[in-house]
């Protein structure tokens, strides 16, 4: 009967290697495919933070240009310069963050 008990603990072994491995494997895909998105995740940040840099300063030069802060389109400027300044520390953030 020992025997048996010893063959059968064999092959119980070995089937949670295979299932070890296996999971292994499952476990560093997952890890590469994270590492993957992460990557592009970033990539689409600094280019968004790109894009709002540009943004943010066109806006700038056209409210200096505004003829006085009493133009009716100062104000526009003003808050959009501020919305674009916000998006923008709030990517910095995110980039910061991944």
């Amino acid at each position: 009967m020992p025997i048996a008990k010893t063959k059968n603990s064999e092959d119980i072994i070995h089937i949670l290697k295979e299932r070890d491995k296996h999971l292994r494997k499952k476990v560093q895909d997952m890890k590469n495919q994270d590492m993957k998105k992460s990557k592009q995740v970033s990539s689409s940040l600094i280019e968004v933070k790109s894009q709002l840099s540009k943004i943010k300063w066109m806006l700038q030069i056209y409210q200096n240009s505004a003829i006085s802060k009493k133009d009716e389109h100062y104000n526009d400027f003003e808050k959009l310069h501020d919305a674009v300044n916000n998006l923008h520390d709030d990517v910095q953030n995110l980039i910061r963050e991944t």
